[in-house]
């Protein structure tokens, strides 16, 4: 009974993770980090915050 609670378990997680990756491809040399999750946030639609320097 718990082997299979386990199994299904995993089973159910493994499939969540799986639909909401993301492929992302970002190309460039010496480039900002700054733009690199500009570009991130253009192709994902996520936000990122970034520390400003003081």
């Amino acid at each position: 009974m718990k082997l299979s609670f386990v199994l299904l378990l995993t089973t159910a997680l493994h499939v969540s993770a799986s639909t909401s990756a993301q492929n992302v491809s970002v190309r460039g040399k010496k480039m900002p980090l700054r733009d690199v999750f500009s570009e991130m946030k253009k192709q994902t639609g996520f936000n990122f915050f970034l520390p400003t320097k003081t």
